[in-house]
């Protein structure tokens, strides 16, 4: 049995599981709260209530309203979410197949942070099968509940990419503002990236490479994770201004610096 195959077996078995308790998803993990205490237990939602109810270890149960926690870490993710997102990223016929999966998880899991990691995979998932729209909706029906998702680097990258393709540049704009005030580090270079990629997409190069990518290379040099695409994307702005030179300096950068990444892989490719 491949691989693949393997997967959405596992993937049919969960949706029948995780159908059958949506409305009882609780996480063991860690709570943290706005004065710095780490409350650790099963923690559920009670959507009714608005609030987060924590049953300790010692048996005590203690409910928390949202403006009071920072954030959930749940021990660990559900084997099916895992199993969705290689799916998504293998892309083709198989984010199609992982969609149901991930809106039960998103649904079942509400502010409870897998909510926020199942609709970052859903959004990619339908921006591969060609629909932005469901993918907008997915995304918007998270932030209107819990505005903080957008702080969260995976879920930003993938909603910008959702805000493009939808032509929500307003909106954009104002998620990046509000990560750049509340975000992480991670987060805020994030957020200059995004501002490359809108800039870049409205044909203004110079100005995605001096407020983006650029920027992204120059200030967030300690965050690695970004790198890669920053520099590449400098290298295709310089190109689009007609300064080959500098182009050739920024892959040159890739390659030394990065070479097992994706993006190097696009210039040794020729791409």
């Amino acid at each position: 049995m491949s691989r693949i195959r393997r997967q959405l077996c596992g993937l049919m078995a969960a949706m029948m599981v995780c159908g059958a308790g949506a409305a009882f998803a609780q996480v063991d993990g860690t709570l943290t709260t706005t004065d710095g205490r780490k409350v650790q237990g099963q923690i559920k939602w009670r959507d009714a209530s608005k609030v987060y109810e924590v049953q300790q270890v010692s048996g005590a149960v203690v409910n928390y309203k949202p403006e009071q926690v920072v954030r959930v870490q749940p021990a660990k993710s559900p084997a099916n979410l895992d199993a969705a997102a290689k799916l998504v990223a293998a892309g083709g016929a198989n984010a199609a197949r992982a969609i149901p999966v991930l809106k039960e998880i998103a649904a079942s899991y509400k502010m409870l942070a897998h909510d926020v990691t199942a609709t970052r995979w859903l959004a990619e998932a339908c921006l591969k099968t060609g629909d932005a729209k469901a993918a907008a909706a997915a995304c918007d029906a998270v932030m209107q509940y819990n505005p903080n998702a957008a702080l969260d680097a995976d879920f930003a990258r993938v909603y910008k990419d959702v805000l493009l393709a939808t032509e929500q540049y307003d909106v954009l704009n104002a998620m990046l503002t509000r990560i750049v005030q509340s975000g992480s580090r991670e987060a805020a270079a994030t957020a200059q990236m995004i501002r490359g990629d809108i800039a870049m997409k409205q044909g203004k190069y110079k100005d995605a490479l001096l407020d983006g990518y650029l920027r992204t290379v120059v200030l967030f040099g300690d965050m690695r994770a970004v790198q890669p695409e920053a520099v590449y994307k400098a290298s295709q702005c310089f190109e689009k201004l007609g300064q080959s030179v500098y182009a050739e300096k920024m892959r040159k950068k890739l390659l030394e610096e990065f070479p097992q990444s994706s993006y190097a892989q696009e210039i040794k490719s020729g791409k």
